[in-house]
């Protein structure tokens, strides 16, 4: 008999996920770099105890204070830059504390997030809980009609975005009154960054929006460090919005209360592969070459953190160091969208042809 309900035969996906499971103990137990970031029962007990999202996200970046949460560089970088777990989260509460002391984002707010990725975006997202407001990650170079029509909906306050977004951002001011301050990325900002702030605050003289840096923020937020908003661990609170890209129509916001976002930062998802949950496999170095605004990418980036991962983060969408990223980094776990798998298989099939001499 081939295959029955009570001994179905494996499909294709599912034997070459077990042989990569294997592959992966196999690798643990001979590379201590890897066995020093298993996943342990300490672990388990200490996000048992933890109540919300913010709670689950301080609790791994206590676990695991002084591994290398993130790892990540910009094009004009041949050194990835690292920021442990510890660091991780100071600067969140940095940020919040910065953002509150200037009265920038409020308990209720929508703090839009306009970028590919890096550390930055993942900082000011969890920022944006730890103050009670609500994350809205969105694509970069989005339409700018469909832009406008997602700050409008949600009234959004403040805007945190990637240093070449800002002449799109600033553009938008004068159809955006309720917009109050827009905030840059520093951590992958290249030397530019000043002279985009300045131009985008001679640009908008005429407006009351602020124009800063998230290093700028978080020195502000540097000292004693302020409570976490009351709202920030309320089951109901509205934790993030995330939109369609609006290809096909009008973007179209998903709601995620904390009860359905704090799931992706829970213990069961530290354990087990992402979008697999019954099948288990350790990621304790993996790369994200996928937007941070989309669900897979941030799915993935939560599973990594709470198993006290090392991500590798791509700042941008550029596949043209992807290879040598790979190499330098040597991850166990690459997520990526499709588009870039098929990239890597076009330039491996040509690099086969070109060996071959065909």
């Amino acid at each position: 008999m081939i295959g029955s309900e009570q001994n179905p035969t494996p499909s294709e996906n599912q034997v070459m996920l077990r042989e990569s499971a294997e592959r992966a103990r196999r690798l643990f137990e001979q590379d201590p770099e890897l066995a020093a970031r298993r996943f342990s029962a300490q672990s388990q007990l200490r996000f048992e105890r933890a109540a919300s999202s913010i709670e689950l996200f301080a609790a791994a970046c206590e676990l695991y204070a002084e591994r290398t949460a993130l790892a990540y560089r910009t094009l004009d970088s041949r050194d990835f830059a690292r920021l442990t777990y510890a660091e991780l989260w100071a600067q969140t509460v940095r940020l919040a504390s910065g953002w509150q002391r200037e009265k920038l984002v409020r308990e209720g707010d929508f703090v839009a997030i306009v970028g590919f990725g890096g550390p930055d975006f993942l900082i000011a997202e969890m920022a944006s809980i730890y103050s009670g407001a609500s994350a809205v990650p969105l694509q970069t170079n989005m339409a700018s009609a469909a832009l406008q029509a997602i700050l409008e909906e949600t009234a959004t306050r403040c805007v945190v975005c990637d240093g070449d977004q800002l002449p799109a951002i600033t553009a938008l001011l004068p159809r955006c009154p309720q917009l109050r301050s827009v905030v840059a990325f520093s951590s992958s900002a290249d030397d530019r960054l000043g002279a985009r702030l300045a131009r985008a605050r001679q640009d908008a003289a005429s407006s009351a929006v602020s124009f800063s840096s998230m290093a700028e923020l978080m020195a502000v937020g540097s000292g004693p460090p302020l409570p976490p908003s009351s709202n920030a661990r309320a089951a109901d609170a509205l934790r993030t919005l995330v939109y369609t890209s609006g290809s096909t129509g009008s973007p179209k916001g998903a709601m995620f209360p904390e009860r359905v976002y704090a799931q992706k930062w829970s213990a069961a998802r530290a354990r087990a592969y992402p979008f697999l949950p019954d099948f288990e496999l350790p990621l304790p170095v993996a790369f994200i070459f996928a937007p941070l605004g989309h669900q897979m990418g941030s799915e993935q980036l939560a599973a990594s953190l709470m198993r006290g991962a090392l991500t590798y983060l791509a700042v941008n969408g550029d596949v043209s160091r992807l290879f040598e990223d790979f190499r330098a980094a040597r991850p166990t776990f690459i997520g990526l969208v499709p588009r870039v798998a098929n990239q890597i298989y076009e330039d491996f099939t040509a690099e086969v042809a070109r060996r071959s001499g065909f």
